[in-house]
């Protein structure tokens, strides 16, 4: 590989990350306030450039993003050059509601799956 192509490959990584992590904070911060806004587009790729460092984001780029990586896609909802909204956690009012699933497996209670998880998360410290 040449030394160019490393350079491309780490800024499209660090490109992706800071895009990660302005829409978990911009998600989070709407899921705590119990919001679905619409965001700014350009806000928003004002908030990834000053994060990212060199990076030189435009809306096509982060459309062309979006289409090819499969976990920042499934963040955004839907966008368009004024808008870009994020995919609810589903709890916020006004979300969608998920479908209940009705299958015979029933529902876990959540503090025995943590604490199944927390066991196997200890025995294979070990």
């Amino acid at each position: 590989m040449r030394i160019s192509e490393l350079l491309v490959e780490s800024s499209e990584q660090e490109l992706k990350a800071a895009l990660k992590t302005v829409i978990e904070f911009l998600r989070n911060r709407d899921h705590d306030k119990k919001l679905l806004p619409p965001h700014s587009t350009s806000g928003f790729i004002n908030m990834v450039n000053n994060i990212a460092s060199g990076a030189n984001l435009n809306y096509e780029l982060l459309d062309k993003i979006k289409s090819s990586d499969q976990a920042i896609g499934s963040m955004i909802d839907s966008m368009d050059e004024n808008n870009i909204k994020f995919r609810p956690f589903g709890d916020e009012p006004g979300a969608p509601q998920k479908p209940q699933d009705t299958g015979s497996g029933g529902s876990k209670d959540p503090t025995k799956v943590v604490d199944a998880m927390a066991k196997r998360a200890a025995s294979n410290r070990s």
